[in-house]
Order: structure tokens, then sequence, then C-alpha cells
């Protein structure tokens, strides 16, 4: 019983890790954004908001090629 209490500290602590990694690195890259391409609309905040760690880097990378937002959105 111990040894269950203690892995779920474990897991609990490594997900909240991972979810105050993907919010950073959400809030980073809409900070990015702002900066090049202005304020930014609802969709794109919403997109932030739902993303995986996965599209957060990919979109962080197209951003530095994108003319505009659709391109940094595009699908892959």
């Amino acid at each position: 019983m111990q040894q269950g209490r203690q892995e779920g500290r474990q897991q609990g602590r490594q997900e909240g890790r991972q979810q105050g990694r993907q919010e950073g690195e959400s809030a980073l890259l809409q900070k990015q954004l702002e900066r090049r391409f202005g304020p930014l609309p609802n969709w794109v905040n919403e997109r932030l908001g739902q993303a995986t760690s996965e599209q957060l880097e990919t979109w962080g990378l197209d951003l530095l090629d994108a003319a505009g937002l659709d391109e940094v959105f595009k699908a892959h």
C-alpha cells in the first residue's frame, strides 16, 4: 500500500512537470507569435491551449520561416 501511494505521488509529480513544461512552451510560442504578427486572433489562442508538446515544437520551428499565421498552423 505504501509503495502504491509513493508510485502515485511520483506519477503525479511527473504529470505536473509535463503539464508545466507544456504551458511554458505554449506561453513562449504565444509571445513569439504576437511579436512577429501582432495581436493574435482567438483561434490561435485556442489552438495553443489544446496543443501537444509535439505540435508546439513544430509550430515553433515553422514560425521561423512563415510569412503569416496560416503558414505556422498549416497541416503537416
